[in-house]
């Protein structure tokens, strides 16, 4: 009967001991998720330290508005542009944090604002001229330098900026805290922290494909180079609104971080915002220089914006969102205005790659997905609340199993006197 008993308390014995390590296997997996969280808000500390000292400028907008001579502004049929709303648009909706702003831009200013930032979507807002990006000089005049070759040395200048900002070594902040980078590599092992070059000026499309061109070897097919240009013409006020629209998805995307640099920005559905907006103002997508007159009509002088299509047109222009593709063939992919929702779902579901939309559908937005914790455990004191429910939990399993091995063993002595 006593080694009966002996027996039955040596499996208690043994019990209770598993009980004890299994709790102290469950208070180690506490302490390692409590080194991971403390790990994951140090870092998203430093990442706001730097975002506040300018180190993660998401957005460079450039503005150049230089002032030409009468004779060539009405040959060229050029008007001076209203900044002042578009930058007061553009500071009401992007985070000053994440934005630097460059008004009456030279390119050498743009250069050293562009190797200073290395930002991750370049904005330029202003005129072409000569099919190039019409930069100003030092005295806000039209940068007209090397005039004989002017639209491909600039052309080939500010492609050449472009790269050596694609090319950037540093790869972008994270947002995901298991540590994963969010670096594009290209073929050649090269990270890059641009994803989007916004062209806000009339007939940029030319230089938009030579960008495009040059840099699509430095992209993959999961983060592209975008470039959003205007195909023709564009009236102010609608490149305006467009803009505004572009800016207000941007921002909110930049917002709802609570500090955190987005892992990837949401240019194409930036893009169909911006084209929601143009529309809804009342502008339609169109070529105007179809509409618009030409020679010594009389209306050049005495517009009649009432009744004349020529001096207002029904259509304000067209603008293209270009994807760069990552094949170094120079090849890509256009979208218009009017097929913005076709550009946005691409984007959302990878060109037809079936595992980038499994992992867009299980990220939901981008973001890194993460376990649910119930509200309980959460907060500051949440640790401390996970210590004492696995220490409540091993006190009641072992006290029911203690009282089941009283019960038992009684049980076992008063069969022993009975015989």
């Amino acid at each position: 009967m006593m080694g009966i008993l002996e027996q039955v308390r040596l499996m208690i014995f043994d019990l209770l001991m598993g009980i004890l390590l299994w709790g102290a296997r469950r208070n180690n997996r506490f302490e390692r998720q409590l080194f991971l969280q403390s790990e994951a808000l140090l870092r998203e500390a430093h990442e706001v330290g730097e975002v506040i000292e300018g180190k993660h400028t998401q957005l460079l907008a450039l503005f150049s508005n230089p002032s030409v001579g009468s004779k060539l502004a009405a040959q060229l049929q050029l008007q001076p542009l209203k900044f002042g709303q578009e930058m007061k648009y553009l500071l009401r909706s992007i985070p000053k944090l994440y934005l630097t702003v460059l008004p009456a831009a030279t390119l050498r200013d743009a250069g050293r604002e562009l190797n200073t930032h290395k930002p991750r979507i370049v904005m330029f807002s202003g005129h072409t001229f000569m099919g190039a990006l019409a930069f100003e000089d030092d005295k806000g005049r039209l940068d007209a330098t090397g005039a004989a070759d002017f639209a491909a040395s600039r052309t080939t200048e500010f492609v050449k900026m472009m790269r050596e900002v694609a090319t950037h070594d540093a790869p972008p902040p994270e947002l995901d805290k298991g540590g994963g980078s969010d670096g594009r590599r290209s073929a050649s092992g090269v990270s890059s922290a641009m994803e989007c070059v916004f062209l806000n000026a009339c007939q940029s499309q030319r230089l938009g494909h030579a960008i495009a061109s040059a840099l699509a070897s430095e992209f993959d097919a999961e983060r592209p180079l975008h470039i959003i240009c205007w195909k023709t013409v564009a009236e102010d006020a609608a490149a305006r609104e467009f803009a505004q629209g572009f800016y207000d998805e941007l921002g909110a995307s930049l917002q709802g971080n609570r500090g955190a640099v987005p892992r990837r920005l949401p240019i194409a559905q930036a893009f169909k915002a911006a084209c929601d907006r143009f529309k809804r103002a009342g502008f339609c997508f169109g070529d105007p220089s179809k509409y618009l007159h030409k020679g010594n009509h009389p209306h050049i002088l005495r517009p009649d914006l009432e009744n004349c299509p020529g001096c207002s047109p029904p259509v304000h222009g067209e603008v293209l969102l270009i994807i760069a593709r990552p094949d170094g063939r120079g090849g890509c992919i256009e979208y218009d205005g009017d097929h913005a929702d076709t550009a946005c779902l691409n984007a959302n579901y990878g060109h037809g790659h079936a595992a980038a939309a499994i992992s867009s559908l299980l990220v939901g937005g981008g973001g890194a997905w993460r376990p649910r914790e119930s509200s309980l455990v959460r907060g500051k004191h949440g640790w401390f609340v996970q210590m004492g429910l696995a220490c409540a939990s091993v006190a009641l399993i072992s006290g029911f199993i203690f009282l089941l091995a009283v019960l038992f063993i009684s049980r076992f002595e008063e069969d022993g006197e009975g015989i």
